[in-house]
């Protein structure tokens, strides 16, 4: 399927270039025709001018524009251009012939007919024996006669220079086509990337969604026809396997929460309630709700709380955030552990750190702790309760409020999670 897509928007991009390169290779070929096709008529009509108003039809005149300058080679050589002219008087009997092929007047006269009958001055183009010409007819009246001029001159070199024009334009864009093609598959494959990864920790979420929400329900299943097995039993005999029940619903119940809030969360983008608030004190307030679990568990909590520091955030799903990491650190702890909790302020953010004496966790998995339904394979297991989604939760709502979120763990060497929250 990505495969597919990576040539669909391969191909897209190319003929998008394509077109591109075809209008962009058009205009360059045409504006260089334009330019010097006006660069001859310029020099057509200069010389006509040249010639008439200066009266002395019978000389050699030669012509050396700007234009040609602006592309010699050689700054000593003689670009001039001999001027070749018909004159007519208004009768368009032939008055002056300036001209190395006297026989080109028999095609160009249409022109100097049609100046003259609409005493104006035409520009065309005329191809005589396989050779193209320009030539420009004018209608003139001077001090000494009345008729037509016409001054041509042979664009042979000037379409030898468009053709190879068009030939390297043609070459430079079929050479482009390749690189750009090499380059628009490689930025494909990078633009597809996390859309590829995208779906695929999509299809994997939904399928470790279906397993664990199979596992409850498979207990509950189990549990209740253990209930029922025996017709006569009383509600008390069968106390144990609707405690298991109830239990297991529970569980099932914070799982389908926690789904819900992580499926909402990648599909919709949910507004956090932003107010300022007292984290410390929150802080506090939480860990004194944990008071009786540690107890049972025998962890001493340690505690260097920085009073009133604020943030700005969502402070519920503040709570959340400070609930799952300080569930993690006693599940994962060890009897008689500790738990280390510190809240200070360091430059823009305020930092939570949460030290524990647990169990650890490897190098290599590290990395994936944050993945949904992640579990390594020492102690983090459904045997203490966990859904394998807390802190991927725990991740979004520190992304949320665009903080940071570190963990630092060795095995059997405890685990640090560090927490970076903007500062108001």
């Amino acid at each position: 399927m990505f495969k597919k897509l990576r040539l669909r928007i391969t191909l897209s991009t190319l003929l998008i270039l394509l077109i591109l390169l075809f209008v962009l290779s058009t205009g360059i070929y045409q504006f260089a025709k334009h330019e010097f096709n006006k660069s001859i008529d310029i020099m057509l009509k200069e010389s006509a001018y040249k010639v008439i108003f200066s009266g002395d039809f019978e000389s050699e005149y030669y012509y050396k524009s700007p234009f040609q300058n602006r592309f010699s080679l050689d700054e000593n050589s003689d670009n001039r251009v001999k001027i070749n002219y018909f004159i007519y008087n208004e009768d368009l009997n032939t008055q002056y012939i300036k001209s190395d092929d006297i026989t080109l007047i028999d095609d160009m006269k249409s022109q100097a007919i049609k100046a003259l009958e609409d005493k104006e001055e035409i520009y065309d183009t005329i191809s005589i024996d396989g050779i193209n010409y320009r030539v420009y007819s004018s209608f003139f009246k001077s001090f000494t006669m009345v008729g037509v001029i016409q001054v041509y001159r042979s664009i042979e070199m000037q379409e030898i220079l468009l053709n190879n024009l068009f030939k390297i334009l043609i070459y430079s864009g079929l050479m482009g086509l390749l690189i750009l093609s090499a380059i628009s598959f490689f930025l494909a494959g990078r633009y597809i990337k996390p859309v590829k990864e995208a779906w695929e920790k999509q299809r994997a979420f939904t399928a470790d969604a279906s397993h664990e929400l199979r596992t409850p329900l498979t207990v509950i299943k189990t549990n209740l026809d253990a209930a029922t097995y025996d017709k006569e039993a009383r509600i008390k005999d069968n106390e144990i396997w609707f405690k298991n029940i109830k239990e297991e619903i529970y569980n099932l119940n914070i799982l389908i929460e926690e789904l819900l809030l992580l499926a909402k969360g990648d599909t919709v983008d949910i507004k956090l309630n932003i107010t300022e608030f007292d984290i410390s004190n929150l802080l506090c307030k939480t860990l004194d709700s944990y008071e009786n679990i540690l107890k049972e568990k025998n962890i001493l909590l340690e505690k260097n709380i920085e009073g009133n520091l604020e943030i700005s955030g969502d402070e519920n799903k503040i709570r959340q955030l400070i609930s799952i990491v300080l569930d993690n650190a006693i599940k994962y702890n060890n009897n008689n552990g500790s738990i280390t909790v510190k809240l200070n302020k360091e430059k823009r953010y305020t930092k939570l750190t949460v030290k524990d004496t647990g169990i650890g966790i490897s190098k290599d998995e590290i990395d994936k702790v944050f993945d949904r339904f992640y579990r390594g394979d020492k102690g983090r297991n459904r045997e203490k309760g966990g859904t394998g989604l807390g802190l991927s939760i725990a991740k979004w709502i520190v992304d949320k409020h665009k903080g940071k979120i570190n963990i630092k763990s060795e095995i059997n060497n405890g685990t640090t999670i560090i927490i970076y929250l903007k500062n108001n």
